[in-house]
């Protein structure tokens, strides 16, 4: 059974990088990650806009990641990330780098 595509949700990709005192590892994000993000956007909307932190565009040299979210929440997305501030016990910061509706959009 196929889903009309006017059914489809659409998402956008955000990408951001994360600067902080040493290298952090996808582990040590995705921790963060679950630690802030449905604190802040509530766990009803976390679930709404199922947001995923994507693994295989998560570069660790550049540190930066890729998160795929619904569209509706993209503003709460990007707020969010801007509270990313300990990551294991390193301190760092998450930037937004770009926004696409395209997974090509972002790499």
């Amino acid at each position: 059974m196929n889903t009309d595509p006017s059914q489809r949700p659409s998402y956008r990709y955000i990408k951001f990088k994360i600067h902080s005192e040493s290298e952090i590892k996808f582990e040590e994000l995705l921790e963060a990650y679950w630690d802030t993000i449905p604190e802040f956007v509530g766990l009803k909307d976390f679930s709404d806009a199922d947001a995923w932190l994507i693994k295989n565009k998560f570069n660790q040299e550049e540190q930066e990641a890729v998160i795929r979210v619904k569209r509706e929440y993209e503003v709460d997305m990007k707020a969010a990330l801007t509270l990313l501030r300990n990551f294991d016990g390193t301190r760092g910061f998450a930037e937004v780098e770009r926004v696409s509706g395209a997974i090509s959009g972002v790499s």
